[in-house]
């Protein structure tokens, strides 16, 4: 629509050092912060963020900045490969020991195996931050495995949901996360077919529209 209505208080305006590309991932950014808060790691803690889309290079690096252990799982080497950029520690889930011994496990992936692989790699009474919904599509039996998990070894699923679009705004503004690396393509609006079928190409992040 070209006008709309929307109630002032949510919205935020953006800064002008902050440019359109980094304006984008407000919301993902601030989901990823939520996240990063809600699975209270600290200096001493050596958190595992489970995916590699947007959600977890983002959460990865700003859990980064609290933990320099922190590491990423995720099954596409392109993606994961962003990592190097900002020292942060990765490695693809069908390499990835479950040992069952890492206190924080934050999902990103909204995947069954995504679940599956953080409930095999809690420790027993450790915790799980769901920072991405699960998908519908996604097999039932799988994640009635890693339920069967999380009921045994006795975890703490913690649903993260949304987030402050301030506090993006203000990391965003201060340079404290690399966004335009997770940009795969900028493509015009009128290619906005291709541009579904380019996001679901294994490995993609984000496909920008513009006119």
């Amino acid at each position: 629509a070209e006008r709309f209505a929307a109630p002032l208080h949510a919205l935020v305006e953006v800064p002008r050092d902050v440019d359109d590309d980094g304006a984008v991932f407000t919301d993902v950014v601030s989901r990823a912060i939520h996240a990063a808060q809600q699975s209270r790691a600290d200096a001493r803690a050596m958190p595992t963020i489970v995916g590699d889309n947007a959600l977890a290079l983002l959460a990865a690096q700003v859990m980064y900045g609290v933990s320099p252990r922190v590491r990423v799982i995720g099954w596409h080497e392109r993606t994961l490969a962003l990592c190097e950029r900002w020292g942060v520690k990765h490695r693809l889930a069908t390499e990835a020991g479950l040992r069952a011994d890492q206190t924080v496990v934050v999902e990103c992936s909204g995947t069954a195996d995504g679940l599956y692989v953080a409930a095999s790699m809690a420790r027993p009474r450790g915790r799980i931050v769901l920072a991405a919904p699960a998908r519908p599509d996604e097999s039932r039996a799988r994640l009635a495995e890693a339920l069967e998990l999380a009921h045994e070894r006795e975890l703490e699923l913690v649903g993260s949901r949304g987030g402050s679009a301030p506090e993006a705004m203000s990391l965003l503004q201060r340079g404290g996360v690399d966004v335009v690396s997770l940009i795969s393509r900028r493509m015009k609006f009128n290619d906005a077919p291709e541009a579904l079928r380019a996001a679901a190409e294994p490995g993609s992040i984000r496909i920008l529209l513009e006119m």
